[in-house]
């Protein structure tokens, strides 16, 4: 029997929404959510920096210039964003994220995480690094995993203010009445620590990708945390075509990690003493560490962009509460569906006697005797298969019962059209 991964309606834990809302009383309710609002806007459109654009800026002739979502002579909310700028969280902005987006992140952060606790029940994490831990998200979501073992997770963001934000939205109670912290031993920092010598079971980066402007600060980032983690790095970004592409480019850099992260750093002399393997393979969702079905060599240009095939980005979705700045919006709803992208990668070998199963990459379309599936295998290819009630049996009832992100034993017995096949490595 597969593990059902998908979660009903998710919402922020109940300390943490009495903390949102001792933090918002003090601000307007219209400017929470006109600021949400542009906020979002501006972070579902932008664009995922080129390699020839990276190669002009190093040259001068690209200026990175900070976004600015608002000014005073700002008169709407529009945003005209484009794949050079880069946003600087303030205090403001902090504000914003937690009127616009605590509940969506934490929804599908606990959907990601909720996998691993599904599928490996022995893992216990005791150490937690979360890189760009913005208003504390990831660290709300592991601690409800895994809270009796959690003792120490150490949290990294270059905002100052997203990290004062966050540690007001674990104060349980006010300072003035003792301060107690709804999680404690969280420590936060601004920058990641240099040396190699500490590892943590649990490496998570959630919607971070896309505040990295440059292409080599990203790469040396993933390589830093690959470094970092012990067993499970977890990264996580919007469920569209930029999400999708910096999903897609970081697995496949940590995958080809022993080929190109060296141990000939300055700090490489004292950390010998670290099991430093560099080998890996992705845990979830793909079922296999095959080059991804979805993107063709043919949607490749110069410019490293790619081209998703089959209708879209591989993306997730996660029914999730209404936050401030949408609840107008979709209060006839009653909800808001999280898309998202993500990679599960565990450090060592892949364990070939595992049972192999396939991934749901949509929602099931249910008709009277049989079901349509957009699978990916674990042979590397993406297929829409058909499973009819009189021929295929208990994987049949699976796939009706199934949700968009499940899986299903792979099973060559339905009727297969529209592959896809990854280009040889």
């Amino acid at each position: 029997m597969m593990p059902k991964l998908s979660l009903p309606t998710v919402s922020i834990p109940t300390e943490l929404q009495s903390t949102l809302k001792r933090v918002l009383d003090g601000h307007p309710r219209k400017k929470l959510v006109a600021d949400g609002r542009v906020l979002y806007k501006y972070l579902i459109s932008r664009k995922t920096v080129s390699r020839v654009q990276e190669s002009r800026r190093r040259r001068g002739l690209l200026r990175m210039v900070p976004v600015k979502l608002w000014s005073e002579k700002q008169k709407n909310s529009s945003v005209k964003e484009t794949a050079e700028s880069v946003l600087r969280y303030g205090s403001r902005e902090a504000v914003a994220y937690a009127a616009s987006r605590l509940n969506a992140t934490y929804g599908s952060t606990l959907r990601v995480l909720n996998e691993i606790a599904v599928r490996d029940s022995k893992f216990h994490p005791e150490t937690m690094l979360d890189f760009g831990s913005g208003l504390g998200t990831a660290v709300w979501a592991a601690h409800n995993l895994w809270g009796e073992s959690l003792y120490e997770v150490q949290t990294v963001d270059t905002s100052g203010e997203m990290g004062e934000m966050a540690r007001l939205l674990r104060q349980a109670e006010e300072e003035e009445e003792g301060g107690r912290e709804a999680i404690t031993g969280v420590y936060f920092r601004q920058y990641l620590p240099t040396s190699n010598k500490v590892q943590y079971d649990l490496v998570t980066s959630c919607y971070v990708l896309g505040d990295i402007a440059s292409h080599g600060i990203k790469k040396l980032s993933l390589a830093a945390l690959w470094r970092k983690t012990k067993n499970y790095l977890v990264l996580v970004e919007l469920g569209n075509d930029t999400g999708f592409r910096n999903i897609l480019e970081a697995r496949d850099m940590i995958l080809d990690a022993p080929n190109w992260i060296t141990n000939d750093s300055a700090s490489a002399s004292t950390d010998h003493d670290i099991e430093d393997t560099l080998e890996g393979h992705v845990f979830a969702p793909c079922p296999h560490s095959h080059r991804c079905p979805l993107m063709t060599a043919a949607g490749a240009t110069d410019e490293g962009a790619t081209k998703a095939t089959m209708g879209g980005p591989c993306r997730f979705g996660q029914r999730v509460a209404l936050d401030l700045s949408n609840r107008e919006i979709l209060k006839h709803k009653g909800h808001n569906i999280e898309a998202f992208s993500y990679v599960i990668l565990k450090k060592g070998r892949h364990d070939p006697s595992n049972e192999r199963y396939s991934r749901l990459l949509s929602p099931v379309k249910k008709r009277s005797r049989h079901v349509l599936t957009q699978q990916c295998c674990p042979d590397g290819s993406a297929r829409q298969v058909i499973y009819t009630k009189s021929k295929d049996g208990t994987v049949y009832r699976l796939a009706r019962e199934g949700n968009w992100g499940d899986m299903l034993p792979y099973s060559e017995d339905g009727e297969h059209s529209d592959t896809h096949t990854p280009a040889a490595d």
